[in-house]
């Protein structure tokens, strides 16, 4: 999803601009009675996947690194408002890097994204009055994570340049004119490059190629040959994990420099320009921890760039003064939110100094450091947005001559049969199990992925991957330590307020549930609102001291919340839903494997007592002789979905199968246990009867 905002005049007030009604990712995915396809938008322009190959580099440099630096730091506050609330827009499966430019020579500026997971790139023509039109894809290669827009052929259009993340190649596709664009070609590079940038670096008025290779320690440059296609690479060795790049002149040689991020050692880079393309041994100067992103840019008035960098693990942003001659000055740093992502440096309130704009992916926001003059920066302003933000742009869309902020999150939802991109749906929430899983752009049909099975049941289906998912880095899943409740349930939440703010989602019919830990978020999420009319629990935890004693992994607890229950009982109890399950209202549905060791039955007895002393509409099942993961009887397996599809139907007010007699009982708490019991030596009997 992207997330563009609009300037306004500043606020008087003081206080942090967000609304309760922005936020996580709005993937989309259109379904049949017998398969899904997730997308995240309906593409108006065809795309092809046809490439061709060039070949691999041939030459390398040396480098040696000196490091001069020391830190100081400065406090953050909230400061005043100066943009509106966000607008979003459907793209593809994690949408990863964002670029903005007029792509149609129409004099408005249009939205390029890199749709990882989905292995295109997304084009969002300018509409007008800063809407646009829904997005056309381009099939590139595998997991395309960064993007840029330059003309590479000298025809006056913009093209596009990509990174391949999964194929160790970057893509290049040429503007065919009116907003489209042909296939990729491909040149390979290193491994995993993660930044690029396109810049003429040998002064032949032609634009070439700089790549950040992350696991291969390297950076590449591909020399423009004429015509949009280029050399192969030359290669330079630099630090640990390159992952973000620029190029800009920092000597004041007319000669434009390299500055990359390497995140693995905890600082930033400089390869200084030696004329004809070729570049110097890098000079490395020390930031904050895990660099992801950098801007170069004159932050001071000197007329010499600065270096401003987001520092993911230190919730901070460094800025490096130019101390002349392409050095720099040891690091300024400002705090910032959780896990700063990506970072942009532009003027955004018209006073010709580059202010800061940082998504704090932790946290759900972006934040707005206003350029105090000297190189110097006030405390940031955070505006709401949707989960995980990972990239950010900053540039005038809607022509009112006020730079406007993009954002890109990510997340998978599915729609019922016939419904795709119709409005005021009723929403299930399926919440994944783990936490170490992701939703992906896949077709599953079991008791456990039954997204597509509910979508069917006229259900739109929000998938959402919360942080603790995989596939988003090793900070992303350790970002829930401490908080592997309340953390990603603020994430889950933000995405059932973003489809309500669009009008997606119908905020009358709202359920939500999970297995194992999707369990364990669904019954926090209960009890810390009363929006969904019904709830589906499987396998979870409702407190976290008797889930570690009976677990068998107790480490997991452990490791969780960094100590034994002793050690952080404040911990333990405030992440637990039993001690807040009087605020609990949502009827909820419990499957309990009868012989589950890990996830003891005994969590989900606690919690249908509690809710049952609540008056709180409660139904209990046990499969008897059970794992966790059911399948000792397929039985047990179409039982639980057929139960929880006739729950969702008695409690959340949609039924598209037929809903018979079992909603006829007068008593809200059932206890099926013994039928069950009863239900299974029945089955038996007529099995060994045939």
């Amino acid at each position: 999803m992207l997330t563009p905002f609009f300037e306004t005049e500043p606020s008087t007030s003081s206080s942090t601009s967000s609304t309760s009604t922005t936020t996580t990712s709005k993937s989309t995915s259109t379904s049949s009675t017998t398969s899904t396809t997730t997308t995240t938008s309906s593409s108006t322009s065809s795309s092809t996947t046809t490439s061709t190959t060039t070949s691999k580099s041939t030459s390398t440099s040396s480098t040696t690194s000196t490091t001069t630096s020391t830190s100081t730091t400065t406090s953050t506050t909230t400061a005043c408002n100066y943009f509106l609330n966000q607008t979003t827009y459907p793209v593809g499966s994690t949408p990863y890097s964002v670029a903005v430019v007029d792509v149609n020579s129409d004099n408005k500026s249009d939205i390029i994204v890199a749709n990882s997971d989905s292995n295109n790139v997304g084009v969002l023509l300018n509409a007008g009055n800063g809407a646009f039109n829904v997005q056309a894809t381009y099939a590139v290669s595998t997991s395309p994570v960064s993007v840029s827009a330059v003309d590479v052929n000298s025809d006056n259009k913009p093209d596009i340049v990509v990174t391949n993340s999964g194929s160790g190649t970057v893509g290049v596709l040429l503007n065919a004119g009116s907003g489209t664009f042909n296939t990729q070609t491909i040149y390979t590079v290193g491994s995993n490059p993660r930044s690029i940038a396109v810049v003429d670096v040998n002064s032949d008025n032609k634009s070439d190629i700089v790549v950040a290779n992350y696991d291969a320690n390297t950076i590449s440059v591909l020399l423009n040959a004429g015509s949009g296609t280029f050399n192969t690479q030359t290669i330079y060795t630099v630090g640990t994990n390159p992952r973000s790049v620029v190029a800009v002149d920092v000597n004041s040689d007319n000669k434009p420099d390299i500055v990359f991020a390497n995140s693995g050692l905890n600082n930033v880079g400089v390869l200084l320009n030696a004329g004809s393309g070729t570049f110097n041994a890098q000079t490395t100067y020390t930031v904050g921890s895990n660099p992801r992103s950098l801007a170069v840019v004159d932050v001071n008035s000197d007329n010499k760039p600065d270096i401003v960098v987001a520092n993911y693990d230190a919730n901070t942003v460094s800025v490096l003064l130019n101390a002349g001659s392409g050095t720099f000055n040891t690091q300024t740093t400002y705090t910032v939110g959780t896990d700063p992502h990506s970072l942009a440096a532009v003027d955004v309130n018209n006073d010709n100094k580059p202010d800061i704009i940082v998504t704090n992916s932790g946290l759900n926001n972006v934040g707005v450091l206003l350029n105090a003059g000297n190189g110097t920066f006030n405390a940031q302003t955070i505006y709401s947005v949707s989960t995980n933000p990972y990239s950010v742009a900053v540039v005038d869309v809607n022509n009112d001559n006020k730079p406007d902020i993009i954002v890109v999150n990510q997340g998978i939802l599915l729609y019922p049969p016939d419904k795709f991109e119709e409005k005021n749906l009723p929403l299930f929430v399926l919440i994944h199990g783990g936490p170490y899983e992701a939703d992906t752009n896949s077709f599953r049909l079991d008791w456990y992925y039954c997204a597509a099975m509910m979508a069917t049941e006229g259900w739109l289906v929000l998938q959402p991957n919360y942080r603790g998912s995989t596939g988003y880095g090793d900070e992303f899943l350790r970002s829930i330590r401490y908080q592997i409740v309340s953390r990603p349930a603020k994430d889950i939440l933000y995405g059932v307020d973003a489809l309500i703010h669009d009008g997606i989602a119908d905020y009358t019919k709202l359920t939500i549930g999970g297995y194992s830990y999707g369990a364990y978020l669904t019954n926090w999420i209960i009890t810390q609102t009363t929006r969904f009319n019904a709830a589906l629990s499987g396998a979870g935890a409702s407190e976290h001291v008797a889930d570690w004693g009976l677990t068998d992994i107790p480490l997991a607890s452990i490791y969780m919340f960094g100590g034994f229950p002793w050690q952080v009982p404040h911990l333990y109890q405030q992440e637990a839903a039993i001690f807040q399950i009087d605020k609990v209202r949502t009827p909820t549905h419990i499957v309990v494997p009868g012989s589950d060791i890990r996830v003891a039955a005994t969590e989900n007895y606690i919690l249908e007592r509690a809710l049952n002393s609540l008056d709180i509409p409660t139904k209990l099942i046990v499969l008897p002789d059970e794992p966790h993961l059911l399948g000792n009887n397929p039985w047990h397996e179409k039982i639980k979905l057929r139960e929880e599809i006739r729950w969702l139907q008695k409690y959340g007010h949609i039924c598209v199968s037929a809903c018979n007699e079992t909603f006829n009982s007068a008593s809200h708490h059932t206890y099926i246990q013994i039928h069950t019991f009863t239900f299974f030596l029945l089955v038996l009997l007529a099995y060994f009867k045939n």
